[in-house]
């Protein structure tokens, strides 16, 4: 096995179809319009789950805590996330209630690397939380979609110790943040398993516009040339992980 994997997010079944003949790992449903983990209308999700076909993974964007609204999530969705842009005070207590409403198999706490912006808790106040309520896994994404990307507010290093510590807690690890396709070489050295993407996978690299099948091809050969064997990794998860199972 090698990693890190790739993971697209698509807005609509076409997307959906271009993403998974592209070679992605997992397909991300989220609405990009409405914030960095835009929930998509419950309708598009069901279409989606229906084209992808069991075919891969599929995770879905569900807003930002501070504004969710009760829902569960379509059968064939294994992963979900929320953010946490303006937490509220008893933001852990709040996500775990989000979480059970959802009835995801595989929840994924997701922590902005530029916290300070968007009054979400720091990274690793969120990936405690991950550890302490053995969550699937998490997410490190930026809030602020404004060209910068996730290595301007985080280090290698750093990055790096973060991807340590959670895969010693046993959990999943994705990437992302406006990371264009000349990142993916650096993100792989920091030893995530996902790297996330979605303007990169999008013609003339705009999240706003279509996710392109010779973009996903792109990212999947750059990926898998820079990967590095598991055996490096020697903090990969020591307790029995079925989160990870799928990419097996």
């Amino acid at each position: 096995m090698t990693y890190p994997r790739l993971l697209v997010s698509v807005r609509d079944s076409e997307e959906a179809s271009a993403a998974r003949d592209g070679g992605v790992d997992l397909i991300d449903i989220k609405e990009p319009a409405h914030g960095p983990l835009g929930m998509a209308e419950r309708g598009t999700m069901e279409h989606i789950v229906r084209t992808v076909d069991s075919a891969r993974p599929i995770s879905v964007a569900l807003g930002e805590l501070h504004e969710f609204v009760t829902m569960r999530i379509p059968e064939g969705v294994q992963y979900a996330k929320i953010g946490l842009a303006n937490a509220p005070p008893d933001w852990r207590e709040r996500l775990v209630e989000a979480f059970q409403a959802t009835h995801v198999k595989y929840p994924i706490a997701t922590a902005y690397a530029d916290y300070p912006r968007v009054a979400a808790p720091a990274v690793d106040q969120v990936l405690d939380w991950a550890l302490q309520n053995r969550a699937a896994g998490l997410l490190i994404d930026t809030a602020v979609k404004d060209g910068r990307i996730l290595f301007d507010w985080l280090t290698d290093e750093q990055l790096s110790q973060i991807v340590r510590r959670a895969h010693r807690g046993g959990l999943l690890v994705a990437v992302a943040g406006s990371l264009r396709i000349e990142a993916m070489p650096r993100c792989c050295q920091v030893g995530p398993d996902l790297i996330a993407v979605r303007g990169a996978a999008c013609r003339q690299s705009d999240r706003s516009d279509r996710v392109s099948l010779a973009r996903v091809r792109e990212l999947v050969q750059v990926i898998a040339t820079h990967s590095v064997g598991a055996d490096s990794h020697e903090d990969r998860p020591a307790r029995s992980a079925p989160n990870l199972a799928m990419f097996g």
